[in-house]
């Protein structure tokens, strides 16, 4: 199994294919809750490009990144939405 890489690169469609790969694993895993959410989000991901071209220019551009502030702590993760 490969790591999915976060995208600082602009590795959008790498990111979706390798999360697509992810789903046997998953399964195998019992991830149910994330077996039943990736085909709604890879779905969603992959039609951006005509239902939201702005966002999906966004994402091409590396600019997925999502900072989250929780307590004392701020975290910054990538692929977040």
């Amino acid at each position: 199994m490969k790591h999915v890489p976060h995208l600082p690169q602009s590795l959008w469609e790498e990111h979706l294919a390798e999360v697509e790969k992810m789903l046997p694993y998953l399964v195998a895993a019992g991830h149910y809750k994330y077996v039943s959410c990736l085909p709604h989000y890879l779905e969603a991901m992959r039609s951006l490009p005509t239902l939201a071209p702005n966002i999906y220019r966004e994402f091409k551009d590396g600019n997925s990144e999502q900072v989250t502030s929780c307590r004392m702590h701020t975290y910054s993760w990538r692929n977040l939405l």
